[in-house]
């Protein structure tokens, strides 16, 4: 501070006393001096091809925008040695595309620095804040902050401590301290961070939908397992009732009984035949399940013949079925009469022999 205040209290007692001296290939003095011009000289008598306040003392300013200057600002050769990096010296750096402010800073040739010890290696990076760092990978790195680093491409460390080590990334911590971010607005577009009060409301909404959705599987599971006991007890009744089936009579009234069994479901039925005539044959029939949640099942028909009658049919509607019977009953006893008559000749046979 001392020594600023030093080229500033020489800079206006040199212009009040009209002693500044403001041309090319100009010097002042070994301690703390000014040069100001093109090709001004260092105490040494080395062209600086540059415009510089400099003070050996500790304090350097370079402002140049000639390309013909040296990539290097901090190096040997042209500058004064004070500009180099192994000093430890405040310094205001305008270089070409290179912008570098502070103590002991450095800034790549595209690059800005500003604060001490700040240093800015990326291409087209910037670090701000005192050791604020932006590593040479770290290409349009940003480092903002005290001891904030950007190491990839492309990322972002806002605050104290902050590292953004991946690419495209802005991070606001690190992994061994975390910030929250606060007073955001609600996100609208596609691309935009979303507010924890969103993300309740859509969690909310989303509860809701599955609670809903799981009720709606519940209901539908339930239903599910109804309709398969349904099913069983429908196919135990109808086995039930495909098991009653009247005997071949020509008139009058008949019971029939039957159980029906299906996928572990049971099922009885009581039915009826009622002959009204050798043409016509009414049913009916009735069928329970078993289990607390028993079923039933009824049905009722009707039968008419078509065609042409039986012999039986035919007999039993002319009368004639009585002397059928006597006649068949005749020719069984004949038959009887001749196997008997047969072995009694077969005997004498024998005999005769």
């Amino acid at each position: 501070m001392k020594t600023v205040k030093a080229i500033s209290a020489a800079m206006v007692v040199a212009a009040m006393a009209g002693s500044m001296v403001l041309a090319a290939d100009t010097y002042v003095g070994t301690g703390s001096f000014l040069n100001v011009g093109d090709s001004t000289k260092t105490a040494g008598g080395a062209t600086a091809d540059t415009a510089r306040v400099d003070a050996r003392a500790g304090a350097s300013v370079l402002v140049t925008s000639k390309t013909s200057a040296e990539d290097d600002p901090y190096g040997a050769g042209k500058h004064a040695e004070n500009l180099k990096g192994d000093y430890d010296v405040a310094r205001v750096v305008v270089h070409n595309t290179r912008s570098d402010f502070g103590l002991d800073t450095y800034a790549s040739k595209t690059g800005t620095a500003i604060g001490a010890y700040a240093k800015s290696n990326g291409v087209q990076s910037a670090a701000l804040g005192y050791k604020a760092e932006v590593t040479r990978a770290a290409e349009n790195g940003l480092a903002l902050g005290y001891s904030s680093q950007a190491a990839a491409k492309n990322s972002v460390a806002l605050g104290s401590g902050s590292v953004a080590d991946e690419a495209n990334t802005v991070s606001v911590g690190s992994s061994s301290s975390q910030r929250r971010i606060v007073n955001v607005a609600d996100g609208t577009a596609a691309t935009d961070a979303a507010t924890v009060g969103q993300v309740q409301s859509l969690t909310g909404a989303n509860t809701a939908l599955i609670q809903n959705n799981s009720d709606s599987i519940n209901r539908l599971d339930r239903s599910v397992s109804n309709l398969g006991t349904e099913i069983d007890h429908v196919g135990a009744l109808s086995s039930a009732l495909a098991g009653l089936h009247p005997l071949y009579t020509d008139q009058g009234f008949e019971l029939s009984a039957a159980g029906g069994f299906y996928d572990g479901k049971q099922a009885v039925a009581l039915g009826g035949f009622y002959h009204a005539n050798p043409d016509v044959m009414l049913s009916f029939g009735a069928a329970t399940s078993f289990g607390g949640n028993h079923k039933y099942a009824e049905n009722v028909g009707v039968t008419f013949r078509v065609g042409s009658k039986t012999e039986k049919t035919a007999a039993v509607e002319t009368g004639t079925s009585d002397d059928v019977m006597k006649r068949l009953d005749a020719l069984s006893r004949k038959v009887d009469q001749l196997e008997a008559e047969n072995k009694e000749l077969k005997a004498k046979m024998n005999g005769v022999k």
